[in-house]
């Protein structure tokens, strides 16, 4: 389940881009808002798969990036054309289709994008049932155990991050602060340091 949300992240960081104007790429450049999980686009960085500007809130594909999403795109049955990008220029999915492409074929994509949005969806769901029974327990029998609480919240934090994700992040964070409170300010600091993308000021 990792592997695949990391690749439908990567497609949804493509399937939200705008060509960005740039004095140096013919075409713009493939932008999008980093707003997603801080640990998956370390790791899409490290791969070069894009590099980011505007304090780290936008996110520029690189072509690297761009040839492992038209992978990803064929893997998951997306309708592309022939070459996503050249050497200069990027195109968006939604742009422009192959000479020929039909109403039905852009009715296909645009089901393939909703289909991807709802496989997310039941994932991080997935994700939330499976941690909301032992959260709630720890709470409700008032659990005093370092390990198992430090264990939930690092899954947590490893999920994709939903407003129910969230909360049962912070329900168990406030319930258990009173015990271990260095504990919690440090899981406190890990999420904001994955997940708030707001500017410090100095």
């Amino acid at each position: 389940m990792e592997t695949q949300i990391k690749e439908l992240t990567l497609l949804l960081i493509y399937l939200t881009t705008w060509h960005e104007r740039d004095r140096f790429v013919k075409d713009g450049i493939l932008t999008s808002w980093s707003g997603y999980e801080h640990r998956v686009l370390n790791e899409f960085e490290e791969k070069e798969y894009f590099w980011r500007s505007g304090n780290n809130k936008k996110l520029h594909l690189t072509p690297e990036g761009v040839d492992k999403i038209e992978e990803l795109l064929k893997k998951y049955n997306f309708i592309i054309r022939n070459e996503i990008v050249d050497k200069y220029g990027f195109k968006n999915i939604g742009e422009e289709f192959e000479k020929g492409s039909t109403e039905k074929q852009l009715t296909q994509a645009n089901q393939k994008i909703m289909e991807l949005g709802e496989t997310i969806r039941n994932l991080a769901n997935q994700s939330y049932l499976f941690y909301k029974p032992e959260v709630e327990e720890i709470i409700s029998e008032c659990v005093i155990d370092d390990d198992r609480v430090e264990r939930v919240l690092e899954g947590l934090l490893n999920c994709f991050q939903t407003i129910e994700i969230e909360e049962l992040f912070n329900r168990l964070c406030n319930s258990y602060e009173s015990c271990n409170e260095k504990l919690i300010h440090e899981m406190k600091q890990i999420y904001h340091d994955m997940y708030d993308d707001s500017d410090d000021e100095e």
